[in-house]
């Protein structure tokens, strides 16, 4: 097991055959156009950079880091189900109870991240990630059961809507997009640029607005079981050791 993480640590889960997978998925246009680990350096705080300005960039940037995938033919191919070399507790977990695990997103946003594909809960999971650790508040919003989203709040108590999925920001809070759906379709207007023309099933701005207009509740990823799988992938092979220094040490005696 110790063997096992030492080697998942000079890996990481980001298969760059994603970057072409759009050509025979056939959905979004670009949709992954920046690469993994450079990424990182994209979300990162420019000096001087206001709150609203760096939560509308990174918004984007996660929209061109990172790939709308979530399909069973990817299970081992993208590692939707987490490699046992990744963390042999969530591994084994996919076959227990392979309903939550076996396609699994991870409540930590920097896995997702370096994974690379995953949905727009995925997409709002780094987004929300990145903001919280530039101290600016924000939540996951479930729209209309349909979408997920990002709520950023700002120190100036102004709220904006950020939708990396498709790297749209509106300028409204959740009260007025709920109150009047007809707002976010400015933003949402070229929505149909950024599919294919044969594209199956792709989100229009009608539906966009109209899902809007739905109820709307907080979206929450907090899994404990997998921050706890994180420390104990290196507690379990430690505690494992102790009988073998154990017996090596009165050997000695």
């Amino acid at each position: 097991l110790l063997l096992v993480n030492i080697y998942g640590s000079f890996k990481n889960m980001r298969n760059d055959e994603l970057y072409s997978e759009e050509l025979t998925l056939r959905n979004r246009i670009d949709d992954v156009i920046i690469k993994y680990p450079e990424i990182n350096e994209l979300l990162k705080r420019k000096p001087e950079e206001s709150e609203e300005d760096f939560a509308v960039r990174i918004n984007k940037v996660v929209n061109d880091g990172f790939a709308h995938y979530w399909k069973d033919a990817g299970i081992e191919k993208y590692n939707l189900r987490v490699p046992i070399w990744e963390n042999y507790f969530l591994y084994f977990a996919s076959y227990i109870n392979p309903k939550r695990y076996k396609k699994y997103e991870f409540s930590d946003y920097q896995k997702n991240l370096e994974r690379g594909v995953g949905l727009c809960s995925a997409h709002s999971i780094i987004v929300k990630g990145v903001l919280n650790e530039n101290d600016i508040k924000a939540e996951l919003l479930d729209v209309g059961g349909r979408h997920v989203v990002v709520r950023a709040e700002f120190s100036d108590k102004d709220a904006y809507l950020l939708d990396p999925d498709y790297g749209i920001s509106v300028p409204h809070d959740t009260t007025a997009v709920s109150s009047n759906p007809e707002l976010v379709r400015e933003a949402y207007k070229n929505l149909h640029k950024q599919y294919y023309e044969d594209a199956v099933d792709p989100y229009t701005t009608d539906f966009i607005v109209k899902i809007y207009g739905d109820k709307k509740h907080v979206y929450n990823v907090n899994n404990k079981f997998e921050h706890l799988s994180y420390k104990m992938k290196w507690i379990l092979p430690a505690l494992l050791l102790i009988p073998f220094i154990i017996i090596k040490y009165k050997e000695k005696e």
